[in-house]
């Protein structure tokens, strides 16, 4: 039962994707069932991550990126004088310096805090985008992770929409493989390896840097794959993309008001 795993334990691994605690509670694979892939998941992800260049998207695509900016940032607003956005906005403000700005103010804060404190304000109204596919989600709540760290790295327009794109693609394709919910979790937990890649790719992190996060993750995708769970993106040369070649993130639409 998913209540036997301690707080705390589900908390540290949040900060590794979340993950790392379901796996252990999955069975051994069987003998004779194929092993996993040579290359983890978690490089391939990375590398996806690291190889992914502004110049890889379309027009197509950043023109629905902007779209979904601009919906996104329009949802946090709206939401900015409910009291649950106010108190995430004092608790982030109460640091005293930072590098990335609160929505609607023009005081800054850490990137954590900020994302916290825009995410809750986009996120309140649940009116920002979704994404249908084997479960639904919401990829747009990454947009503000990405913002705060493109802003505290100085980052140019064209690398905060390539980080964005990233984010819709990991979290969209994962959502398509792998239904989480016969184990007792939810969609958003596929926020945290997508989020975790996009930073990296503003932070300029290596491919081998921004696989850390991804390790523990890595191992129970795999067990899954092992145990017949759907389609495991592994065996794909881009991990996100969807059959057919349309990316995810031109794929997700506004939710209905």
């Amino acid at each position: 039962m998913l209540h036997s795993i301690p707080r705390r334990r589900v908390i540290a691994g949040m900060a590794a994707l979340g993950l790392c605690g379901l796996a252990r509670r999955l069975p051994a694979a069987e003998s004779g069932v194929s092993k996993s892939p040579a290359t983890a998941l978690a490089d391939r992800l990375a590398a996806y991550a690291d190889g992914l260049s502004h110049d890889d998207l379309d027009a197509a695509t950043i023109e629905r990126i902007k779209s979904h900016f601009i919906d996104t940032i329009g949802c946090g607003i709206a939401a900015f004088d409910e009291r649950p956005v106010r108190i995430c906005r004092d608790v982030a403000l109460g640091v005293a310096t930072g590098t990335a700005t609160v929505i609607g103010t023009n005081r800054r804060t850490t990137p954590d805090l900020a994302t916290f404190a825009n995410g809750a304000a986009i996120r309140y109204y649940d009116l920002n985008d979704s994404y249908v596919g084997g479960l639904a989600g919401h990829p747009s709540d990454h947009i503000a992770a990405c913002l705060a760290v493109a802003e505290s790295e100085r980052s140019s327009a064209a690398e905060l929409i390539t980080a964005i794109v990233l984010a819709y693609e990991i979290n969209c394709r994962l959502i398509d493989a792998f239904d989480v919910t016969s184990r007792g979790w939810d969609a958003p937990v596929f926020s945290l390896p997508a989020v975790a890649l996009a930073a990296g790719k503003l932070m300029k992190l290596s491919a081998r840097s921004s696989r850390r996060p991804s390790v523990s993750p890595s191992t129970t995708i795999s067990r899954w794959r092992r145990h017949g769970c759907r389609r495991c993106p592994t065996g794909r040369d881009s991990p996100t993309r969807r059959p057919g070649g349309t990316p995810c993130s031109r794929r997700s639409s506004r939710a209905p008001a």
